[in-house]
């Protein structure tokens, strides 16, 4: 996972994305049993573009752990960049609802609402990520997230 990020969000260098192929394979081959390798192979197919196999992979991660939230959120992701917006909001919504510290992946589904025209939709989840994030802050008000 962290060499798709760096990958696509730091202008790492394009090998890093084979590198994840091989890692998350690597990880499935170790654990089969393990929904965290399925879902980083789901999110490194996703960013070479093969959706359906991405797809695939992240349906056997779910299939092995149904209340992994981490799955959830990057399965919104993988939803949200492919302009799957009402499969992204589901698979947000669900991630929030395991995880009762997330935001971001509200937010996430917040900007899927908008992206399909429901702009009252998209204030109340941002209003729902605002009371999160607040909560964090109270917590945590050290940190920089």
């Amino acid at each position: 996972m962290i060499k798709v990020k760096l990958r696509h969000y730091y202008g790492g260098a394009p090998t890093l994305i084979g590198e994840a192929l091989q890692h998350a394979e690597r990880s499935i081959d170790l654990a089969p049993g393990s929904a965290e390798g399925y879902a980083a192979h789901g999110m490194t197919l996703a960013a070479v573009g093969a959706f359906e196999g991405a797809l695939a992979r992240f349906k056997t991660a779910i299939r092995l752990n149904p209340d992994a939230a981490e799955t959830y959120r990057l399965l919104g992701r993988v939803f949200f960049v492919h302009g799957a917006y009402a499969q992204a909001v589901a698979a947000c919504e669900r991630a929030a609802a395991l995880r009762a510290d997330e935001y971001q992946c509200i937010v996430m589904g917040a900007k899927a609402l908008r992206a399909q025209g429901n702009v009252a939709a998209s204030q109340r989840w941002m209003r729902w990520a605002r009371t999160r994030v607040e909560r964090r802050l109270q917590e945590r008000p050290d940190s920089l997230r």
